[in-house]
C-alpha cells in the first residue's frame, strides 16, 4: 500500500495506507520492543514512473506523509506514550542509482541507457540528505540512518544497526546467524541483455519469459 501511495500520492491513497497499516497493527501482540521493517513504508522506489508518466525521483515527498501516518497509527495502537524511532538505510549515490537502474531493467521495459536514466535525478541521489529532510518533518521522533558501505564487511550486515537500536547486547551478537544475500541484483552483463530485450519490441510475455530464463542462468552460474 505504500507503493500504491507513492505511485499516485493523494489523500485517498494515504487513507488506504492508513487503514491497511491499522489492520496490520491489530495483529501485532503487545511487547516491550517491536521492530517493523518494510521498504514500501517509504513509498515507491525512485526510478519507476507514476501514472501520467512522471518519474519518481526522490523518497522524501512520499516518505514524509507515510511516516507521519505510521507515527499516528502507532500511537493509536500502543498509546501516546510509546517511544517511536525510525531507521533508514542509505547507499552511496552512484551505486544506488546503478542498483535501481538494473532492478527496473529487469522488472520493466526500460529502454534508456544508464546515463539517460541517471540524468533524471538531482540532489535526491544524496540519500543522507533525504533522511535529514524526513527527520526534520517528523521531529521530535528520533531518526537513525546506516549506510550499506559501513556494514558491508560485518557478518550481520545491516542487522548490526537493528540489534544496536533495539538494545541487544553485543555479547549476544555472535549467537545470530550470518546475514545472507538471497536476492542479488543482476550483473552488469545481464543488465545489458535486459536492455537489449527491452529495446527489441518483443511481446510482454516473451520479454518476461526471456528475462526469467536469463536470471535463472546467472543465478545457477553464481552457485
Amino acid at each position: 500500500l505504500g507503493r500504491l501511495y507513492g505511485q499516485r500520492p493523494s489523500p485517498w491513497r494515504r487513507w488506504i495506507f492508513k487503514r491497511g497499516f491499522r489492520k496490520f497493527l491489530c495483529n501485532i501482540p503487545d511487547a516491550k520492543t517491536i521492530f517493523i521493517s518494510r521498504e514500501s513504508f517509504s513509498g515507491m522506489m525512485p526510478g519507476f514512473t507514476r501514472f501520467g508518466r512522471n518519474p519518481v525521483t526522490d523518497y522524501a515527498h512520499q516518505a514524509i506523509p507515510l511516516a507521519k501516518t505510521i507515527i499516528a497509527e502507532l500511537h493509536h495502537r500502543f498509546g501516546p506514550e510509546c517511544e517511536i524511532e525510525f531507521l533508514y538505510t542509505t547507499r552511496e549515490s552512484k551505486s544506488w542509482l546503478e542498483s535501481i537502474y538494473r532492478h527496473i531493467l529487469r522488472t520493466n521495459r526500460l529502454r534508456e541507457d544508464f546515463e539517460t536514466f541517471a540524468s533524471r535525478f538531482g540532489p535526491s541521489t544524496d540519500l543522507d540528505a533525504e533522511v535529514q529532510k524526513i527527520a526534520q518533518e517528523i521531529a521530535p521522533v528520533r531518526v537513525h540512518s546506516v549506510s550499506l558501505e559501513s556494514t558491508a564487511g560485518h557478518r550481520l550486515g545491516h542487522g548490526t544497526a537493528v540489534l544496536d537500536l533495539i538494545g541487544v547486547s553485543k555479547d549476544q551478537w555472535p549467537d545470530f546467524p550470518v546475514a545472507s544475500h538471497n536476492n542479488p541484483g543482476p550483473s552488469a552483463a545481464l543488465s545489458q541483455d535486459f536492455l537489449s530485450l527491452n529495446r527489441a519490441g518483443v511481446s510482454k510475455r516473451q520479454l518476461k519469459v526471456a528475462k526469467a530464463e536469463l536470471t535463472k542462468a546467472e543465478r545457477r552460474a553464481r552457485k
